[in-house]
């Protein structure tokens, strides 16, 4: 039952369509479509929507038709949108939503004001079921929720993983298209895995180089130096004297560098193995760097925290091919979207099995079926393509 219908019930009283009072507010463009990517619940805000964007606008761009995101100050710009957040007025908003051509939103106030106007609407549910909040006077529409079989709705303002964001946005991207346009406009994908740290923009700095002039890194962000990645160390003092870093190290540092540019150096990632020695170890922890020791060697790791006691050592774990969402579609059409980027000798890679093999950053990319490959999962979207 829907709630609207309960509360009928419950009250005694008939269902009937409400009168809402728009106020004029000029839209910054003749045709175009809305986004509300914000609520009053963080368990109801999708974080990809931006993925979503990037696959819709240029067939939008084609057409004439522009983005308007509608929403609080507070609220974050998705890029390439036309921003109105905390420009209007409640009831200038219901104007700008009342001549939209399709409404994107989760599940919020603007997705049953939309529907009031019977605009065509794309809403994502997520701690929620569809069929109990959905907009109760709607015209067309496409309702998105995560597999119920494996997530329950919560019913919670907070999630530790948000079931919203179990939803492939190639899918959205492509209903949406279809609701607004008409279907075989933009390719159809079968969604292979979306990865929980997708929706977060991760850069990894190989230290075998001085950047060029051409890279930039944002004032007071802390850089992740992967020495592990490379046995160059002649570049690595430069990085730790110029940045705040996290370093990760799977080999003998020189200690006098690391104690030199401590005040630069917020956590030490030290990937332990048989070829290091434990008083390495010992003199490492003694230099009052915030330190993380993770076990690759493959001695009894329960030895290895004997020898190094009282050190919290814990065993390295590495996602593989079966911690996919759905391993068994992988196949030779198979291709990947990584929100992480690692630079080396001032080139861009989307993973550490693309940087082995030299291949440089693209849009999309094929999957490589390699270990290496599986283990930075959780920074993909692995999609296959239709035919």
């Amino acid at each position: 039952m829907h709630l609207v219908e309960n509360f009928a019930l419950t009250a005694g009283v008939k269902i009937s369509k409400p009168h809402i009072e728009p106020l004029f507010y000029p839209p910054p463009a003749d045709k175009y479509i809305t986004l509300h990517a914000g609520s009053g619940m963080n368990s109801k805000n999708y974080s990809h929507y931006k993925d979503v964007i990037s696959i819709i606008k240029p067939v939008l761009d084609e057409r004439g038709i522009s983005i308007l995101q509608i929403g609080e100050t507070h609220d974050s710009h998705i890029d390439g949108t036309i921003s109105l957040l905390g420009k209007t007025k409640l009831r200038e908003t219901f104007f700008i939503l009342s001549k939209s051509m399709l409404h994107l939103s989760n599940d919020s106030f603007s997705s049953h004001v939309a529907g009031f106007y019977n605009v065509p609407l794309v809403t994502l549910f997520g701690p929620t079921f569809p069929n109990t909040c959905h907009p109760f006077w709607k015209g067309e529409h496409k309702f998105f929720s995560p597999d119920y079989t494996k997530f329950k709705p919560s019913y919670a303002p907070n999630e530790e993983e948000k079931r919203i964001d179990k939803i492939f946005p190639n899918e959205i991207a492509y209903e949406l298209i279809k609701l607004l346009l008409g279907d075989g406009i933009i390719n159809q994908t079968e969604a292979v895995h979306l990865g929980d740290s997708y929706s977060q923009v991760v850069t990894d700095i190989v230290p075998n180089f001085f950047p060029n002039k051409n890279i930039n890194f944002l004032k007071n962000s802390i850089l992740t130096i992967r020495q592990d990645y490379t046995d160059n160390t002649e570049f690595l003092e430069y990085w730790i004297k110029n940045h705040q870093i996290a370093l990760y190290i799977d080999k003998e540092v020189d200690l006098n560098i690391l104690r030199k540019h401590k005040k630069n150096i917020k956590k030490i990632i030290l990937l332990l193995h048989e070829g290091i020695n434990n008083d390495y170890v010992l003199k490492l922890k003694a230099t009052g760097i915030n330190l993380a020791i993770n076990y690759t060697g493959s001695s009894n790791i329960s030895d290895v925290r004997l020898d190094l006691f009282p050190l919290n050592i814990k065993e390295q774990e590495y996602t593989t091919k079966k911690d996919l969402d759905n391993s068994s579609i992988l196949c030779d059409n198979s291709y990947f979207k990584s929100s992480l980027m690692i630079i080396s000798d001032n080139k861009f890679y989307s993973c550490k099995a693309y940087l082995d093999q030299g291949i440089e950053k693209s849009d999309v990319e094929k999957v490589i079926d390699s270990p290496e490959f599986y283990k930075e999962i959780e920074f993909f979207k692995i999609f296959n393509y239709g035919n």
